[in-house]
């Protein structure tokens, strides 16, 4: 993909993302408690007891023993100290939380970036170098040419020969230098997946 198509994959498939934006929302969650907390409170309590002691009255007949009672209970919303201090402190976990995952976001861009630039440089070294191998490869079949001939030394094809097989080493580092920064682009955007025996997923 491109270099903003793999930021934008990264921030999706990164795991250690998900878990700070899942920190980021259970402290959004919190405050939003602790605001509800700091709401006024309006709280009724009825209590009745019936006695089992009856008395007779000469007017009014029978009588029993009966009590009830009703209590309010409220809480000014001004009276809620400690419901502040919970908010306070539920707004700090969340400023340092959204911090956090900006911070992480940030780390996780530039890395995508260097891994992709480290990519894009692995390629052209790549194909440099299967340049140089077909220059070197020319050389040793034109030698060769030159020998058969009676046009060129023992020396000269043990040089190209030389050559060649420098050519063939950078070449094999350059294809080696590129699957390493192609896995490690894969694994900063978090979509490098390993099998269970130590082979990554295509």
């Amino acid at each position: 993909p491109r270099e903003d198509e793999a930021m934008s994959i990264a921030l999706v498939e990164r795991r250690d993302l998900s878990v700070t934006r899942g920190d980021v929302w259970d402290a959004e969650r919190n405050v939003k408690v602790a605001e509800d907390n700091l709401r006024s409170e309006l709280a009724a309590e009825a209590k009745g007891a019936y006695a089992a002691d009856r008395r007779e009255h000469r007017h009014s007949g029978i009588d029993d023993d009966t009590t009830s009672s009703v209590r309010l209970k409220w809480s000014p919303p001004w009276d809620r100290r400690r419901e502040r201090n919970a908010y306070r402190k539920a707004l700090i976990t969340l400023d340092q939380s959204r911090r956090t995952l900006e911070e992480e976001e940030d780390s996780v861009k530039n890395e995508v970036r260097s891994g992709y630039r480290n990519l894009v440089a692995a390629r052209m070294l790549y194909e440099n170098k299967v340049e140089s191998y077909k220059v070197a490869k020319m050389r040793v079949d034109a030698i060769d040419l030159f020998t058969q001939s009676g046009r060129s030394s023992m020396r000269d094809t043990l040089d190209a020969a030389r050559d060649l097989l420098s050519a063939q080493n950078a070449l094999c580092s350059a294809v080696i230098e590129w699957r390493t920064s192609d896995l490690a682009l894969r694994s900063a955007m978090g979509i490098l997946q390993i099998e269970q025996n130590g082979f990554w997923k295509k």
